[in-house]
């Protein structure tokens, strides 16, 4: 029953948030075919996010309820202005079939995102440590920038707006942690469906007719490729081990091993994740939260394409709306703003090609300054770790290269065909179809570009120097271009005049996603349902009680302290094991929110750029658990305000003998013992 009203509550806060959002939403994007319903939900969020953010940071109210109904009341506020000033140019609310489709959509895709979570809910090692320990640390903060739960004592440098909107959403809709992280990535999922569905939907109706020119069954078909194309479907990575496997059947070979996460590492030295790995195993990491910005810049872009009274001034909201999009990219994923500002400006440039160059200059530069304002609160405490901008020193191979890009590549093949053999006759909708032309070639130059040059960063003298470049952008591009999918594939299909050329593509299109499709059923078996059994979202712990029982027994004793403790001071920082990056270290930090003087290392040496730091304090929690000098453990104890000491499995594993346990103890008072796990309070 939890689920349901778990699934329900996060429904219900997303349509309010939604409806009371409508009026902004409908001003930027009134020409969609549902008025701007579909996005009103991922805007609010956005906004009420980055309103609590903003609220928190400037000290105005406490970062808890109080700032978030704050939060609510600037939206609210906002909204109401723009209604009164606009609504009688604003379009009716959408049609109620419009409506039901949308939260039908969203919904399918929440409950079924829950179900193969609950066959295999652990939140271990990864990057769910990560995720999950920055939505605790929210719960625990009265105020912003973010305490670094891997780094006591310092603030967080790292893009975690994303996780501010999560914690949010868990708070408004009172949902703990534990399955609310899960819920979470149901709620992205089910976002970016609507959402694609409605934009690719609105870009063929555009193209191909009018606005009522497409049959239901034809919209449901080109909703239907952009979604899967751009969040469901395998690459090309699949191919080799279809064929083997077709020759199993045949008595030709051995049935072919696979193993899911092989197509992210299909061009060496590279991460190259589809969406659909991504929402199976990053769950709410940054990129996944980025794929949200994007589909929102990219259709906020067609918005303004389309309108042909659109000028370039200050009245112009599309602008507007996109330095607020643009700004929430950079504090969300802060790649994801140098791709999406790029798009951005293409799209400018394109649109207005034929006006004033110093005005579009001028307008370029205004949007860039307008951004970083917005994103100027989370600018001014953190700082981006790259040490500059390298020459590539082995290029993609084209067949690994492709085993990846190739489903992509098909759709902007199909387009430039498209264009070649029918130039005369669509001449006449050239500023139409040069919409889809811009994103593809800005797709194409970033595509080039990370076979050229890439960003430093800490893995520069390894075989993955350029791993994070290629990875944090190709991400990017795959939304763009397979969102337009449906659209690309309808308007080639429909200006095929020969009968058997429209079979061969239908048969083309049925392989085409039937080879896309193998990969997700494959990784979902692999990673979920095959060899598990459905326990629930709610155990996202078991492992730690599992493996550890007198370790998660200590938890729970903390847990328990930390929820009896007034919000303002319920911020503690705890000394445990120091160790490696996806690890059982920093557990107790992770899961209660509370900083430790050193976490995973490698996390903190990228986000800070530098190994010293880290290596320093590793040394210091070193001393804390195997130094024999207790004034030199009291001194590191109160310079990092230290208020528990944990020793449990993975310290005592860790240290072995080594361990002063007897000074330990004089260092305090045990407030917990079982086992060989003792909790020493500092005084």
């Amino acid at each position: 029953m939890d689920y349901f009203v778990w699934i329900g509550s996060v429904w219900t806060i997303t349509v309010a948030v939604g409806a009371l959002g409508f009026p902004v939403s409908n001003l930027i994007f009134r020409a969609s075919s549902d008025g701007g319903y579909a996005f009103s939900k991922i805007l609010s969020w956005f906004a009420i996010g980055y309103l609590t953010f903003l609220i928190a940071t400037l000290g105005l109210v406490p970062l808890a309820f109080p700032a978030i109904i704050a939060a609510l009341f600037v939206w609210a506020i906002i909204n109401a202005f723009v209604y009164w000033r606009m609504h009688d140019r604003m379009v009716p609310i959408p049609r109620l079939s419009q409506i039901v489709t949308t939260e039908l959509i969203f919904l399918s895709i929440c409950v079924w995102i829950v179900i193969i979570k609950g066959f295999n809910p652990e939140i271990y090692q990864i990057e769910r440590f990560m995720d999950f320990g920055f939505i605790e640390t929210l719960r625990n903060s009265s105020n912003l920038p973010l305490a670094d739960l891997w780094l006591a004592g310092e603030t967080l440098n790292y893009y975690y707006m994303s996780h501010v909107i999560g914690f949010v959403i868990l708070t408004l809709a009172d949902i703990p942690s534990v399955p609310g992280f899960f819920l979470l990535i149901g709620f992205i999922v089910g976002i970016l469906a609507t959402t694609i569905a409605r934009f690719s939907v609105d870009v063929a109706l555009y193209i191909v007719s009018g606005k009522n020119g497409l049959s239901r069954v034809t919209k449901t078909l080109v909703a239907v490729m952009s979604v899967f194309t751009a969040l469901f479907s395998g690459s090309w990575y699949m191919i080799p081990w279809i064929m083997r496997r077709i020759g199993f059947i045949f008595g030709i070979g051995e049935i072919p091993n696979f193993f899911y996460p092989e197509p992210t590492r299909a061009i060496a030295g590279t991460i190259t994740e589809m969406p659909i790995f991504s929402f199976l195993v990053a769950d709410i990491h940054a990129h996944v939260w980025g794929m949200l910005t994007a589909i929102v810049v990219l259709a906020i872009v067609f918005s303004l394409w389309r309108d042909e009274l659109a000028e370039l001034n200050f009245t112009n909201r599309y602008l507007w709306a996109l330095a607020f999009a643009l700004g929430m990219a950079y504090m969300v994923n802060s790649w994801d703003a140098a791709t999406l500002g790029a798009l951005a400006v293409f799209c400018i440039v394109a649109k207005y090609r034929h006006g004033s160059k110093i005005r579009i200059a001028v307008t370029v530069a205004l949007l860039a300054i307008f951004a970083y304002t917005v994103a100027l609160p989370w600018s001014v405490t953190n700082h981006l770790p790259i040490q500059g901008i390298g020459l590539v020193r082995s290029r993609s191979l084209l067949l690994p290269w492709l085993s990846f890009w190739g489903s992509i590549v098909v759709i902007i093949v199909a387009y430039i065909l498209r264009w070649v053999w029918a130039r005369k006759k669509i001449l006449a909708h050239t500023d139409k179809l040069l919409f889809i032309g811009v994103v593809f070639g800005t797709g194409i130059l970033f595509l080039a570009m990370i076979e050229i040059v890439f960003m430093k960063d800490i893995l520069i003298s390894g075989e993955w120097y350029r791993a994070n470049t290629v990875f944090k952008i190709s991400t990017q591009v795959w939304i763009w271009v397979a969102a337009l999918a449906g659209p690309v594939y309808l308007w080639f299909y429909r200006s095929l005049t020969s009968r058997i050329a429209r079979i061969a593509t239908a048969i083309f299109l049925i392989v085409y996603f039937g080879i896309g499709a193998v990969y997700p059923v494959i990784a979902v078996e692999q990673a979920f349902t095959g060899s598990q059994k459905f326990i629930g979202i709610h155990h996202g712990l078991g492992w730690w009680k599992n493996k550890y029982p007198d370790d998660y027994a200590a938890y729970q004793y903390l847990k328990a302290v930390r929820d009896a403790l007034p919000h303002g001071e319920r911020l503690k920082y705890i000394v445990e094991g120091e160790g490696e990056s996806y690890t059982d270290i920093s557990r107790f930090s992770v899961f209660l929110g509370w900083p430790t003087i050193i976490g995973w290392p490698v996390h903190e040496w990228t986000w800070r750029g530098s190994y010293d730091v880290v290596g320093k304090r590793r040394e210091e929690v070193r001393e804390i658990y195997t130094g024999a000098d207790p004034q030199r453990t009291r001194e590191l104890l109160d310079h990092y305000k230290i208020s528990y000491i944990i020793l449990g499995a993975v310290e005592r594993d860790r240290y072995g003998s080594t361990i002063q346990e007897k000074k330990i103890r004089s260092l305090g008072t045990v407030v917990f013992e079982q086992g060989t796990t003792i909790i020493v309070s500092v005084f």
